[in-house]
């Protein structure tokens, strides 16, 4: 019979291999959790001052996953879903004062983009599912660093928190930040983010908020992400301008 442990680094590895698509789930349950809630009329700049906080706790998060893959070396902190890669143990950098930044960068960006609604029951319900489904997720993955690393690791945990960072623990890394990395690794998170935030914008002006409309800007910004999305890819694929 399998433990209670085992089962749950057995759904941990299941919500790792699908954890690019679980804030998918938001988007339809957006439309069903009610109205959003209003600032006055005549004070939109309420609103314009939420929005960008919205924005800049997303670009927080991803500041956090570029500083995080920019400076960690190729087989560790990547965007595989099928198995556990780990070739080195990371501690220096961004890695000594929180063990799992890539994490906290996602847990950022996607709560800026459900503020986006105002609807503060939408956030609870993804602070709640965030915080299971990557409680599953790090356990998975601090087994399977546990059993590749045996003792450095187990030090490693015991000295550096899991999720909120802890900044008197600073320690330089041994790579710098390379911005080829960010660009060949973040460009798809970039264009996820637009697309999210825009659909969550078509959510709000045109299903929750009385006589709203679409921005037709979305479709520029969109469009445009989309083509340097295109070219990096292009880039990265055929060109050794962006290898590491």
């Amino acid at each position: 019979m399998m433990d209670t442990r085992s089962r749950l680094v057995k759904y941990g590895h299941f919500m790792f291999r699908w954890r690019s698509y679980t804030p998918l789930l938001l988007l339809p349950l957006a439309f069903v959790v009610g109205d959003a809630a209003q600032f006055p009329a005549d004070q939109p700049e309420l609103t314009l001052a939420f929005k960008a906080l919205c924005i800049a706790i997303a670009l927080s998060g991803e500041l956090v996953r570029m500083l995080t893959v920019g400076t960690t070396p190729p087989g560790t902190s990547g965007r595989n879903t099928k198995d556990q890669v780990a070739d080195a143990l990371n501690t220096g950098g961004i890695y000594s004062v929180v063990r799992n930044p890539l994490y906290l960068g996602n847990g950022l960006i996607f709560l800026g983009l459900t503020m986006w609604l105002q609807n503060w029951l939408l956030i609870l319900f993804y602070l709640m599912a965030f915080a299971m489904a990557y409680a599953l997720i790090i356990l998975a993955e601090e087994d399977f660093l546990l059993k590749k690393h045996g003792k450095p690791y187990e030090d490693f945990t015991s000295r550096v928190p899991a999720f909120f960072p802890r900044f008197s623990l600073w320690q330089s890394g041994d790579r710098r930040l390379s911005f080829r990395r960010v660009l060949r690794r973040e460009h798809d998170s970039w264009l996820s983010m637009l697309l999210y935030l825009a659909f969550m914008d078509y959510i709000l002006n045109v299903h929750l908020l009385p006589g709203g409309g679409f921005d037709q800007r979305w479709w520029w910004a969109i469009g445009g992400l989309t083509a340097l999305n295109f070219v990096l890819k292009v880039i990265a694929r055929f060109t050794p301008l962006l290898k590491v």
